[in-house]
């Protein structure tokens, strides 16, 4: 399933009602990981961005973080 959302409020809500507990999460472009923070209880989050604001942020939570330009096929 498809869901676009344009507007960041409706972009988590949309997440909350289609994650289930037990999924894997792979979250493109997760900066400081303020939707990472609402979905990391309810799934695993594997999450890669290549600020380095992010870094420390994703070290606070338990996710699996890979630092790195999304749009680089390496």
């Amino acid at each position: 399933m498809i869901k676009l959302s344009y507007y960041i409020e409706k972009y988590r809500e949309h997440l909350l009602e289609l994650i289930e507990e037990g999924d894997v999460v792979i979250e493109l472009g997760c900066h400081v990981g303020g939707t990472t923070k609402l979905i990391a209880d309810k799934c695993e989050v594997i999450a890669v961005d290549n600020s380095p604001e992010a870094v420390g942020e994703m070290e606070k939570l338990d996710v699996t973080f890979i630092p790195g330009d999304v749009r680089r096929h390496e």
